[in-house]
């Protein structure tokens, strides 16, 4: 018996190539997770970003609450008859940082902030080219001046808070103590009572 020679036709290859195709086509069972790939890291960026942000602003806002808080004391009089207050330090560690009547919050760290207290003769020179990078720096020496009954008097508060990947939220953050930083003030100008 002959058997014909065996003759290999392209047409049966093509098919089994397009068969193969089509089935990964309809094979879905991957898609998850690489939908989930593509699609967490700007998910988690974004989550971060968030995250930062809200406690940047939570701490300018507890920042700027207790500069309001120290101005009052100043405003009424209360600063200016302890005797044992004469710096700024001072003033941050007795007024701010006091360990039994805390101004500051607890979560921030007393020695990171600076303290400002300026006597103004118009409210109009509370405008400072200064900024809260300055104070943290050290470019500006923070003064303690209190004033008198009836003075103007400006209260700054600088605090630096790491800046966690600071391009994700929008940049903002500086250069303080050899660490990338977000630079936070907190500001009060007000006359001091007639005490």
């Amino acid at each position: 018996m002959v058997f014909p020679s065996p003759t290999v036709s392209p047409v049966p290859a093509a098919r089994r190539v397009r068969a193969m195709f089509g089935r990964l086509r309809r094979d879905d069972s991957g898609a998850t997770a690489v939908e989930m790939a593509l699609i967490a890291a700007p998910f988690f960026a974004i989550l971060f970003a968030i995250v930062q942000i809200g406690f940047r602003f939570f701490v300018a806002e507890a920042l700027d609450t207790a500069v309001a808080e120290a101005a009052r004391r100043i405003m009424t009089g209360q600063v200016q008859g302890n005797a044992a207050i004469a710096s700024p330090s001072q003033f941050r560690d007795q007024v701010l940082c006091n360990p039994t009547d805390r101004i500051l919050p607890s979560f921030m760290d007393c020695d990171k902030l600076v303290v400002d207290v300026r006597r103004l003769s118009t409210f109009s020179d509370a405008a400072f080219s200064d900024t809260a990078v300055d104070l943290l720096n050290g470019v500006t020496a923070p003064t303690y001046d209190p004033g008198t009954k009836g003075t103007i008097i400006v209260a700054r508060a600088a605090y630096g808070i790491p800046a966690v990947a600071p391009g994700l939220t929008g940049g903002g953050a500086y250069t303080i103590d050899g660490e990338q930083k977000y630079a936070l003030l907190g500001v009060f100008v007000f006359r001091n009572e007639p005490f």
